[in-house]
């Protein structure tokens, strides 16, 4: 059945399309949706603006340095850089329960309720991509993205047609546009940390497959305009259940690719045990809330991706000869079984 479903999807996209895709779908994080409502009302539309421009250039900004930069990659193999993104992840897990279980309690389900249903889907989403990692990943990020727009494009045309507007502020005050300015940087550093991208970025860089990093930009644009338009307008309890389908999908496409990401660590088996863990230690920081986390692990990446860029521009142009890849081994040939 996946093998049959993964080549449809595959004949009917062009292969940079298809990775493009992919790539825009584990980008998008359950928190993007819920942040776009929350800085459009207290940060303002100009600040906003920013942050969606950041956050749609982010991933061939990300594919055309580590293009040129081909021994960054390889700074995935130092110890303290992969496991410093190791917990990336776990808090990335953390971030799409949280997106998911607070969208669930605007709606109006309980606590339990939105509890449940945030780690029912994480652990759902962990062993869902078990056994055959990114391929599975990939195929279920087609879907998500499909499901995702197509909601977004009902979503403005219900924004649209409730007519009231929101009356959202310019956000032109410097502590908005200095909160703009910082936003778009955590945006920016986001994929070099991102072992997410990463695998992915193997992928279209095995393949030359260059374009698929501006097709990913394009992807997530189009998801941020319709997200802009939308709440231009009066949010309806009509519109959030769409918000609500949105985010189970934006956050599962992250889930399932972060748990992938997991199986760096020691093999899918080892990687899904941690995955589980941090889904069950998700309630720890629920009182953080989702922009608590967001920023708390955007502040700490960006110092991350400062030194790999400080040692990868050293050895380019310093003499010392460019390494391109990871250091293969089982776990990985089998994280990239039936994609590479």
């Amino acid at each position: 059945m996946l093998n049959n479903s993964k080549n449809y999807f595959e004949e009917l996209l062009p292969r940079p399309v298809f990775l493009g895709v992919s790539m825009a779908a584990s980008w998008a994080w359950g928190v993007s949706i819920v942040l776009t409502m929350q800085f459009l009302l207290t940060k303002g539309e100009i600040p906003f603006l920013f942050w969606a421009l950041a956050n749609s250039i982010t991933i061939p900004v990300f594919g055309y340095v580590a293009y040129k930069l081909k021994n960054l990659q390889a700074q995935l193999n130092n110890i303290i850089i992969k496991y410093s993104m190791i917990i990336i992840q776990l808090f990335s897990l953390c971030v799409q329960i949280q997106a998911i279980y607070q969208i669930s309690l605007e709606i109006g389900i309980n606590e339990i309720g939105a509890k449940v249903l945030g780690m029912g889907a994480g652990i759902f989403f962990v062993i869902l991509v078990l056994k055959k990692g990114l391929k599975m990943s990939m195929f279920t990020d087609q879907i998500q993205w499909i499901i995702t727009i197509g909601a977004g494009i009902i979503l403005m045309f219900l924004g649209l047609k409730s007519g009231t507007p929101a009356n959202l502020p310019l956000g032109l005050e410097p502590e908005h546009m200095r909160w703009a300015w910082l936003g778009s940087l955590i945006l920016l550093s986001g994929p070099f940390v991102d072992l997410q991208q990463w695998q992915r970025a193997r992928v279209v860089f095995k393949e030359k497959e260059y374009s698929s990093f501006l097709w990913g930009g394009i992807a997530f644009a189009l998801y941020m305009f319709l997200c802009f338009v939308a709440f231009q307008f009066v949010v309806t309890k009509v519109m959030y259940m769409f918000i609500l389908v949105i985010t189970l999908m934006v956050s599962t496409s992250t889930m399932d690719s972060a748990a992938v990401a997991l199986h760096e660590l020691k093999g899918p088996k080892f990687g899904a045990v941690v995955g589980l863990v941090a889904v069950l230690g998700w309630p720890l920081f629920t009182s953080l809330g989702v922009m608590g986390l967001w920023a708390t692990y955007g502040i700490g990446r960006m110092y991350i991706v400062a030194t790999m860029l400080v040692i990868a521009i050293y050895k380019k142009y310093f003499g010392e000869e460019e390494q391109e890849g990871y250091l293969h081994n089982e776990n990985q040939e089998k994280i990239y079984e039936g994609v590479l």
